[in-house]
């Protein structure tokens, strides 16, 4: 009576193996892109490939392959002298010169957004310099701005 229940749980055992085994497989088979955002595909031989993942349902290579969304949507970024207002809790206003020379605090809102085919080149610079969209990197985009 034992063997029978030893060989049923050895068949059940290998069957819950080979469907955890099946899942995983078609988890990292598939990629769902969500609406709104793009994929960037990194290759571990061949590195960031130069094209994206439109929305929708995507195939990669297993374990091989893995996706970066970026998100592709109108995006605003508010720099205010009221501490309340803007994505930082404090005075983040840029100081700009009039053309008398006097220093002015400006409140402003940068309104931006990714461009699909531009994503893979984002995702290739370095960190240091990857528009990552924080309040430093705008900022200093914004001062330089004429």
């Amino acid at each position: 009576m034992f063997q029978n229940f030893t060989l049923l749980s050895a068949n059940t055992i290998k069957i819950f193996i080979g469907l955890l085994v099946t899942v995983v497989l078609l988890k990292s088979t598939f990629v769902f892109v969500p609406a709104g955002r793009v994929g960037v595909v990194y290759d571990r031989g061949v590195g960031v490939k130069p094209y994206h993942l439109k929305e929708g349902l995507n195939l990669t290579i297993p374990f091989w392959q893995s996706v970066t969304l970026f998100d592709t949507r109108l995006r605003e970024y508010t720099m205010s002298i009221a501490p309340d207002e803007g994505a930082l809790r404090k005075d983040d206003s840029l100081d700009a010169p009039t053309a008398d020379g006097q220093q002015v605090r400006v409140d402003a809102t940068v309104l931006f957004r990714i461009e699909g085919d531009k994503a893979p080149i984002i995702y290739k610079l370095p960190r240091t310099e990857s528009p990552r969209f924080s309040s430093k990197s705008l900022q200093e985009q914004q001062k330089t701005l004429p």
